[in-house]
């Protein structure tokens, strides 16, 4: 069973660095999050029944691994929403004004 394991996650370790990269961008401690979900996936191991495939199954243990360690140190992701929706703010308020003097020009002349 140890070796399967290490012959899968060989295969399949760059969906680790992946979630890793994604959710402990900048983290001087990626390399450790990297190990715990590791050590994730080792526990969960026996519960693989092949349904899926193993990387499906993977991705998803330690997609869940991360989201719980961030929980853990109660850090929550940016949000950028609220950035897109002052930038579309500012574009549209633009257009209007463009459409009002447009107005003013079409009317004057």
């Amino acid at each position: 069973m140890e070796k399967e394991f290490i012959e899968l996650i060989n295969t399949h370790h760059g969906i680790l660095w992946k979630i890793c990269n994604v959710y402990f961008y900048g983290s001087s401690y990626k390399e450790d999050y990297y190990q715990e979900i590791l050590i994730r996936l080792w526990k969960a191991f026996p519960n693989f029944k092949g349904q899926s495939a193993f990387s499906t199954w993977m991705y998803r243990v330690a997609l869940n691994a991360a989201i719980d360690i961030l929980r853990k140190l109660n850090v929550r992701p940016e949000c950028v929403g609220l950035i897109r929706y002052q930038h579309n703010r500012r574009y549209k308020d633009m257009y209007t004004n463009l459409n009002q003097s447009t107005d003013f020009f079409n009317n004057y002349f």
